[in-house]
């Protein structure tokens, strides 16, 4: 372990340790354990451990546990624990989107540097295409900044800052990132007419966008256009084999497996699409496929068996309709905003997105920690309010 991983294991690892000893000491629980996001989460974790406990490779299995599982557990209670009071969760809402504007500006440097200085040779799976990742989950906080920002010159600049983030999530070329982004935006244009009525808004703010995607298409470099166009059908064609192996090679393991899984362990999938590419040889017209399913959903199945998917989806199910019941009754839209920027980037990236890609644990538990810190913001308001009426 180098000092860098031993500083972001610091990072995990110390903040949940001074949570549980003021815990200790106050005799007082930092978040509501009984809720079931809480339960539904120990829940998929525990699966994890069981699904370690029978897997080929034990030890690379909990290894995975450790570096992905254990750490979005961790983020949950640090995050949905420390930032649970409205100005705190608001300067994080805040930070997030500063944050996307600083991978925004990071990928029209990175962009335009190879795109105009080495005439459009561009790696697709490399540089560019790796900012689509923090854009996605990051992106959709920004118009929870365009809400909170009290001055006219404020929401312009968050305004701006939303347009060049949508330019930049189309130059990366990542496709799934393309319907995360459609995805979340018609979540926050539902949840903005919903609340505030406005159709004419949705209606200049839509033309906007289209008119954003021409003048990128006017920047980008034909090269470029043509190349990712080719990359686009060839590399979708690809996602019916990759499935395909998933599926089949799940069905062909043992009942035991079928429930709990095969094991975290990455090596034990890629033999496993080796062998069926092997054998499947001359039905497959690729000579080469990717050795994931491309579907964060079979790859769940696939690790965690029907156990591990069946509480991953309902925990995401739970997250979703807990954020809008509570997003439905929010006092403001201030306070809605919030709500909605977490269900919308939980939406694109891991309900749409994860149709069609294997995605990262680690952000999931950053997520659900935003989550848990705005359920329980609204909660302690709620009691505020009533404590107050009690009194008066």
């Amino acid at each position: 372990m180098d000092k860098g991983e031993s500083f972001r294991s610091l990072g995990f690892y110390v903040p949940p340790l001074l949570i549980s000893i003021r815990m200790l000491i106050v005799k007082q629980w930092a978040f509501d354990y009984k809720n079931e996001i809480f339960m539904l989460l120990i829940a998929f974790c525990f699966s994890a451990i069981i699904s370690s406990l029978f897997a080929e490779n034990m030890i690379d299995s909990f290894g995975f546990f450790k570096s992905s599982y254990l750490k979005v557990f961790l983020l949950f209670v640090v995050i949905s624990s420390v930032f649970s009071e409205h100005d705190k969760l608001t300067r994080l809402i805040l930070l997030l989107a500063v944050l996307s504007v600083f991978f925004s500006i990071v990928t029209f440097y990175d962009f335009a540097t190879k795109a105009f200085v080495t005439g459009g040779g561009i790696d697709y799976a490399g540089s560019v295409r790796k900012y689509s990742v923090p854009l996605e989950y990051l992106l959709p906080f920004v118009p929870c900044a365009f809400v909170i920002s009290k001055k006219t010159a404020g929401k312009i600049l968050w305004a701006l800052a939303l347009s060049l983030g949508i330019i930049a999530i189309l130059l990366t070329g990542a496709r799934g990132a393309w319907v995360s982004l459609l995805f979340s935006l018609i979540i926050w244009l539902a949840y903005y007419y919903l609340n505030i009525g406005r159709l004419k808004d949705i209606v200049v703010f839509v033309g906007g966008i289209m008119l954003l995607t021409v003048v990128a298409m006017q920047i980008i470099p034909a090269s470029y256009i043509h190349k990712q166009v080719q990359k686009k059908f060839y590399s979708a064609s690809r996602f019916g084999m990759t499935w395909r192996a998933a599926i089949d090679n799940y069905m062909e393991s043992g009942v035991d497996k079928k429930i709990i899984g095969k094991g975290l362990d990455k090596k034990i999938m890629y033999d496993d699409f080796d062998k069926w590419l092997e054998k499947n040889r001359d039905s497959v017209r690729f000579r080469k496929i990717a050795k994931n399913p491309h579907n964060f959903y079979l790859f769940v199945l696939y690790k965690q068996g029907l156990i591990g998917l069946s509480v991953y989806i309902s925990l995401i199910a739970v997250v979703i309709l807990k954020l809008n019941s509570q997003i439905r009754i929010g006092k403001t839209f201030t306070m809605r905003s919030a709500g909605i920027a977490v269900i919308s980037s939980l939406v694109g990236a891991y309900v749409v997105r994860g149709m069609v890609e294997d995605l990262q644990f680690v952000p999931l538990g950053f997520l659900l920690g935003l989550a848990g810190a705005y359920l329980n913001m609204a909660k302690k308001t709620d009691e505020s309010i009533n404590n107050n009426l009690s009194c008066s």
